[in-house]
């Protein structure tokens, strides 16, 4: 496929030395059962003691040769198929992160990881195998064809004649087995997708007692996969028995036509055993050829899987840089206004819209609250403000100028949020938070700590910022990690700070004291804070309300207990009073 010549390149040489060491090698395997005839006739049958020393030699020389062919061939051809695998590998990677949250989930998570790793894996079999077979089997069936012709013309027939049965026998099984294959792809993503959820849930299926049922899902899905590879099986596993039966049957019609013309003496002793020689050969490569297409069938399969991945068109442009190369590159940035114009959004096979047309105005110095019933779209206005989704219609301008104009450092600059679950990756915890800041001094490190009420438990900790974390923040506890992930946005020092229920670990007081904090955080200039508690938001500048994906009222407290019901009816079930 034309998608993926470009990574062929920085391995040019590789790819065209190995199938030209294969083919030498080749050249060296089709001398040898006439070089055996020549040794019989001429050494054996005339009991010549140097002819037989001087083919012997001949043929350990050859040997020895074909093997460092072999060698050479196996080490170029892995090498290049090995680097075509890490320079998709890479690309696929890149290409997922330029993937809006959108596109990410019409691929679905597991099916990526499948395609990553799983399918890769098999686009670099299928490389490695055809640089070493696509002009060596070939070349050999070929070659063994008209070896045997030149020898005797009435034998050479009877070899096409059966090199047409063992092709027929090998087109009939690839043409059953190679669909199957594509099915066995399918429930793998389906079975690395049941895995994962199971899990990820695994505390939530406990607490459910619901593991029993997991399980046996779990069987039930493995034991599909199991009979989808056991049917390509039992097409693939004919292979060898029916041609290898193909095999014994031509060497005894071999055998047994050739007998009479060795009496005759139209054929010799030599030719005969050279023929058998050949005949073994050409069903070895017919075997070889059948394997390279049934591997490179699986590869292209995949390939396919991969290239579509590739070849999408993804909403954002990202500029790969290193962590100070990107941080370096955005000067300061100042936040002047932020305005919602007719912003909306659908998720992709949704019916109605998530977020109805919204048209709104934000300046510096403000605290934006966002409050709303389960569904009502909070959620959802968040990640278009910090664009981890794209919208639907409309557009986000920044300083009178659409955010999607800017430069990418500067997009990814400007925004720092703490999303609702708070999200840590393995390493240590001065790489944590120096994720959005690569250059932050231990100063600013130990200000943004103070501020999102978290320095008292990390100077306790035995290592300090040098503490490890494990996957997904594991071993720290959910207020913990909330806590974390305040400082972490604190530190990227950005004007626009989202907080989408990033207090709801928290108890009341460590909350304020964080909030205050905030609002006195020197880099933020405009503030957006989701909460399900009024008595979070209640001081923010406004309060947006949002109610099944509509904008409802926008005011301040004072003012929506008056006149908004929906924000009446909130503050009336958490036991606060409305005049």
């Amino acid at each position: 496929m034309r998608i993926f010549l470009p990574y062929f390149k920085p391995h040019l040489k590789e790819s065209l030395l190995g199938p030209l060491f294969k083919w030498f090698e080749a050249i060296f395997q089709l001398l040898v059962p006439f070089l055996i005839a020549q040794m019989i006739d001429n050494g054996i049958q005339e009991n010549r003691t140097l002819t037989i020393y001087l083919y012997t030699a001949l043929l350990i020389i050859i040997g020895v040769l074909g093997v460092a062919f072999a060698i050479v061939a196996q080490y170029y051809a892995s090498k290049s198929a090995i680097g075509f695998a890490s320079q998709v590998r890479q690309a696929f990677f890149k290409k997922v992160h330029q993937f809006s949250y959108e596109e990410l989930s019409a691929f679905g998570t597991d099916s990526l990881i499948v395609r990553m790793t799983s399918d890769i894996n098999q686009m670099q079999q299928g490389v490695n195998l055809f640089f070493r077979l696509f002009l060596r089997s070939p070349f050999m069936i070929i070659g063994t064809l008209v070896a045997t012709f030149w020898l005797h013309p009435q034998m050479g027939q009877r070899f096409a004649i059966i090199t047409s049965l063992l092709f027929l026998v090998i087109f009939i099984i690839l043409v059953f087995s190679l669909p199957l294959y594509h099915q066995v792809q399918e429930r793998m993503d389906h079975l690395t997708t049941q895995s994962r959820d199971f899990l990820s849930g695994l505390r939530v299926l406990r607490s459910f007692n619901q593991s029993e049922n997991q399980v046996k899902h779990f069987k039930f899905t493995h034991r599909r996969l199991t009979h989808q590879q056991i049917r390509v099986s039992y097409f693939s596993n004919l292979l060898n028995p029916l041609t290898f039966v193909l095999l014994n049957l031509g060497i005894v019609w071999i055998i047994y036509s050739g007998g009479p013309l060795v009496d005759q003496g139209v054929l010799s002793q030599g030719v005969i055993v050279a023929l058998v020689n050949y005949l073994t050969q050409l069903l070895v490569e017919l075997v070889k050829f059948a394997h390279l297409i049934i591997t490179m069938s699986r590869a292209i399969v995949s390939s396919r899987r991969v290239a579509s991945v590739l070849s999408a068109d993804s909403s954002r442009t990202v500029a790969f840089k290193t962590n100070n190369e990107a941080y370096k590159s955005s000067s300061q940035t100042t936040v002047q206004s932020v305005e919602l114009n007719q912003l909306s959004y659908q998720f992709p096979h949704a019916k109605q819209f998530a977020l109805s047309p919204i048209n709104m105005t934000f300046h510096a110095g403000q605290t934006i609250g966002i409050i709303g019933g389960t569904g009502s779209g909070k959620s959802t206005l968040v990640h278009l403000l910090a664009q981890i989704y794209q919208p639907t219609q409309g557009n986000i301008y920044i300083n009178e100028q659409n955010v999607h104009e800017l430069p990418h450092p500067i997009q990814t600059k400007i925004v720092a949020s703490v999303l609702q679950e708070a999200v840590l990756f393995k390493g240590t915890l001065s790489q944590n938070l120096k994720m959005g800041n690569p250059d932050a001094s231990d100063e600013l490190i130990q200000q943004a700590l103070t501020a999102a009420q978290a320095s008292d438990f990390v100077h306790q900790l035995p290592n300090g910022l040098n503490t490890k974390i494990d996957q997904f923040g594991r071993n720290f506890s959910g207020g913990q990690r909330q806590r974390i992930a305040i400082a972490r946005a604190l530190i990227k020092q950005s004007p626009i700070l989202i907080l989408d229920d990033a207090l709801s670990a928290l108890d009341y007081q460590t909350g304020q004291a964080v909030l205050s904090a905030l609002k006195r955080w020197p880099s933020t200039q405009l503030l957006f804070q989701v909460s399900q508690r009024i008595s979070t938001i209640q001081h923010a500048d406004m309060i947006m309300v949002l109610h099944q994906g509509r904008l409802i009222d926008c005011a301040s407290h004072n003012e929506l207990i008056k006149r908004c019901p929906i924000y009446q009816e909130i503050a009336i079930s958490q036991g606060l009073e409305v005049s």
